[in-house]
């Protein structure tokens, strides 16, 4: 089962996502611009031949984006040289230059404008290539011109009579998309209809891999995240590709990785996630069985630099030391003074030695660089004591976006403890407000404490939270720890899910830039498998999806949407269609056994390979949710007498299914 990462975990479930931005979210016009081209494209000319016409291209930037808002008006500085309608069209009339004025109609601030020439009409146009052939993905340039007698348009219009087949840009370079033959037009750009054609070929190009991408998470050193790119569009299925991995450059792929999902908006860019992760310094090697090119391309994970922040705690003349987890590394100080004693060996790339002096809260940063150069960024929070000081770490909690706290999230932050006789008492202070006591807990361990919700009603806002740190064995010795909690903005996402498998289906939102997973919390059944949901979820881009496990015992990913923008509360209704259950009724066939006896239960496929389990007493129902269709075998195990005393038959799943399972 893939491992979920993040600070803060709900459970929650989700359902057709309307986001409510309020009634009034688009109440007022607002035109941003105005922009007109002449039909080659030019932002700045246009031509039209004496006694011919050519319309303008006119685009408006509005919200709300809506037909009655993008309306403009057209004005000619020299009606004489150069008419234009209310649709754009300008006719020439003699040969000069005018200017054309659009304005928009709802705003008439937002203006801009073309310079307008009359020329004569050209002779003729031309293509160098009367036929060309392009291979699908690739492309070629066609060359064009236009000759006439003095004063004519040499601007040229580029088309394609099947864009399907072949594109052309406003340069005359043609792409091949897929096999077919296309004519290529080029227009001179006057409204005289003069016209030359290169009928292009596409043929079958050789599909290859381009490039292999990884996802890339805040703070994060590892990926679950692939995007295959071809040179050339192909049309393929998960069972097409082959994902292997390895730890080290001079090993051999021989480890396999399962593949929950693989996406595609164009046939040229594959998504593919995995059922577990990557990290960083490992590497990918992708197979693709259905290309006829380079099918096989491998490169290795790199995570982005990233900040991590420590606490060390020690007592004056003991022995202390630090190793960064990143393997062999040099490290450097960067801001900060050491505490005395204390040195960076750089020959074995760690902090240590036997500190000398008193030190409170003192905040080294590091510069960590590995061996490959990859340079991250630590802070380290020293705490110095001896056997009658102590001192507690000033912390702050929710102050980064991979550490974001909201209202209805759990609080658990370890706050650390230094010196003194190891044994302390602790306990929330007077903060002059009335409600921390109901919202904070603090619990001692040891030599530490622990901070913790104690409600979810907390209301966004920065909270300075003092706790009163005793020594239980030094008489007076007393110190105030300062823990300050970040409260952030978040939304209410509620609605219903149908065929919802419970904590089986594993329904979460997942933030894109974090990789946090927020799941469901279920407020109530409804009938069948309809559930009520609520959760609360910081502002941010999410993808939301649900897993299932299929009959080879692989887990897979079902995306409802991708990269949303969740800024506002809202409703949702989700259908998760692809998950389904088996429950069994277990019964007696002889009445020998005692009703009290457990029994587990195996849910295997026909090869016999091991899904998942569960346990049951006669006259209970064992159950099996979030399963993908497939063939499924259920197997009753006698704990006690060590034996299978009951099999299903082969069930075909296509729905949920219900059994009795008789014990004999």
């Amino acid at each position: 089962m893939k491992r979920i990462m993040g600070v803060f975990t709900f459970i929650l479930a989700v359902t057709g996502l309307l986001f409510i931005a309020g009634p009034t979210a688009y109440a007022k016009v607002n035109v941003k611009s105005v922009e007109v081209k002449s039909v080659a494209g030019s932002s700045k000319t246009a031509y039209v031949a004496k006694g011919k016409s050519v319309k303008l291209n006119t685009s408006v930037n509005v919200k709300p984006d809506k037909a009655v808002n993008k309306k403009v008006r057209y004005k000619s500085s020299k009606t004489s040289v150069a008419s234009v309608n209310s649709k754009g069209v300008i006719k020439g009339i003699k040969n000069g230059t005018a200017k054309i004025t659009v304005t928009s109609v709802k705003n008439g601030k937002k203006k801009t404008s073309i310079n307008v020439k009359v020329v004569n009409t050209a002779n003729k146009i031309t293509i160098k290539n009367k036929k060309a052939v392009v291979a699908a993905g690739a492309a070629i340039s066609l060359k064009a011109s236009v000759k006439g007698k003095k004063n004519y348009c040499k601007d040229i219009v580029w088309s394609s009579a099947n864009n399907k087949i072949a594109t052309v840009s406003d340069k005359g370079v043609v792409t091949g998309v897929k096999p077919g033959t296309v004519k290529i037009k080029a227009s001179v750009a006057d409204g005289s209809g003069k016209s030359a054609i290169c009928k292009v070929k596409v043929k079958k190009g050789k599909t290859d891999i381009s490039e292999l991408s990884f996802a890339k998470y805040y703070n994060r050193d590892y990926t679950d995240k692939i995007t295959v790119t071809l040179n050339n569009t192909a049309v393929l299925s998960e069972e097409d590709f082959e994902i292997k991995s390895k730890s080290r450059a001079d090993g051999q792929y021989i480890h396999y990785e399962d593949i929950a999902d693989v996406y595609t908006a164009n046939n040229k860019d594959y998504i593919i996630s995995l059922a577990n992760e990557v990290y960083d310094g490992h590497f990918i090697q992708v197979t693709i069985n259905g290309i006829n090119g380079k099918n096989i391309a491998e490169k290795e994970f790199v995570s982005d630099e990233y900040d991590a922040s420590e606490v060390i705690t020690g007592k004056v003349g003991q022995y202390v030391y630090y190793s960064p987890d990143s393997g062999y590394s040099i490290i450097q100080l960067e801001s900060g003074t050491l505490p005395s004693g204390l040195e960076i060996d750089q020959r074995s790339g760690t902090i240590q030695g036997i500190p000398l002096e008193l030190v409170n809260n003192r905040r080294c940063t590091f510069t960590v660089t590995d061996e490959k150069g990859k340079v991250n960024r630590l802070e380290i929070n020293f705490l110095i004591a001896d056997n009658e000081y102590i001192f507690t770490e000033d912390s702050v909690i929710g102050d980064r976006k991979d550490h974001i706290v909201v209202s209805g999230s759990d609080i658990n932050r370890i706050v650390a403890i230094a010196g003194g006789s190891g044994t302390f008492e602790c306990s929330l202070k007077d903060n002059g407000n009335s409600n921390y006591k109901d919202w904070f807990k603090v619990t001692s361990y040891g030599g530490s404490f622990s901070i913790t919700s104690n409600s979810n009603q907390i209301p966004v806002g920065t909270y300075d939270v003092k706790v009163a740190v005793r020594d239980t064995a030094l008489t007076g010795a007393e110190v105030e720890a300062n823990v300050k909690i970040i409260i952030s903005p978040s939304v209410m996402l509620t609605g219903t899910v149908t065929n919802y498998g419970e904590e089986d289906t594993n329904l979460c939102y997942r933030n894109t830039v974090t990789d946090q997973c927020y799941y469901f919390s279920r407020i109530y059944q409804e009938a069948g498998n309809n559930v009520t949901y609520s959760v609360k979820v910081p502002l941010g881009t999410y993808d939301v999806y649900y897993t299932t496990c299929n009959d080879d015992n692989k887990l897979k990913m079902h995306y409802l949407e991708r990269n949303i923008a969740v800024n506002a509360d809202g409703n949702f209704a989700y259908n998760l269609s692809d998950s389904y259950k088996i429950e069994c009724n277990l019964i007696s066939g002889t009445g020998r056994y005692d009703p009290f006896t457990l029994y587990q239960a195996y849910l295997m496929n026909t090869n016999g390979k091991f899904i998942k389990s569960d346990m049951g007493y006669i006259g209970e129902k064992v159950s099996f949710k979030g399963l993908e269709a497939g063939n499924y075998i259920v197997k009753i195990y006698d704990i006690e007498n060590a034996r299978i005393v009951s099999e299903s038959p082969v069930i075909n799943l296509s729905s949920d299914v219900s059994q009795t399972l008789t014990i004999n």
